[in-house]
């Protein structure tokens, strides 16, 4: 998913960038921007959405009764056999008036590694409050919120831009990673993306 506010790019999917023989080749997944792991998703027991037909989202809901607008989708077929999920549910629910939440529900056979969530963007990160990050892009704010006993983050700047993806992100883009601080087999976990 992409978040944008105000005609500004937030939470973003970075694009492709310049073509080279790799990118028609079966090595075009050790391309760092075609992998899940730099898109708007979950790691989980340490590996992303798996590449193939076969892997793919499944159970889409869509609703919007003209104030809310929610969006479910079961993501546990699109990851490998190798992350042991027995299920994995994302939902975003957005309202003009107060923004986007987004949920995250697992349940896994076993638990490796904690699970992590990812976010790319094009934004200033500040940490204004425990559990509460801003993002700025030029004079556009918004704020997410996270539950910090449960999740701790970093970010990362991300290096390997070439001149398409830079003329695209001139000033850069960041993963943000939110990890879980205990490793868990049944969790829900929840964002907020707010203009407050």
């Amino acid at each position: 998913f992409i978040l944008y506010y105000n005609g500004a790019p937030f939470l973003v999917d970075a694009g492709v960038g310049t073509y080279v023989k790799k990118t028609f080749s079966s090595r075009r997944y050790e391309i760092w921007n075609m992998q899940s792991e730099y898109h708007n998703l979950p790691l989980i027991n340490g590996l992303g959405q798996k590449d193939g037909r076969k892997y793919k989202a499944a159970g889409v809901q869509f609703d919007d009764d003209g104030k809310r607008v929610t969006f479910k989708v079961n993501m546990q077929a699109a990851y490998p056999q190798e992350a042991d999920i027995k299920a994995l549910n994302r939902e975003y629910t957005f309202t003009r008036s107060e923004g986007l939440l987004i949920s995250d529900q697992y349940d896994l056979m076993k638990c490796i590694q904690s699970a992590e969530y990812h976010f790319i963007t094009p934004c200033d990160i500040t940490e204004v409050a425990s559990g509460k990050l801003s993002l700025n892009y030029n004079q556009e704010q918004l704020y997410i919120y996270f539950d910090a006993r449960e999740l701790e983050w970093h970010q990362e700047t991300i290096g390997e831009m070439d001149e398409r993806l830079s003329r695209n992100w001139p000033n850069g883009l960041t993963r943000i990673v939110f990890k879980e601080t205990k490793k868990s087999k049944r969790k829900t976990n929840k964002f907020k993306v707010l203009k407050h």
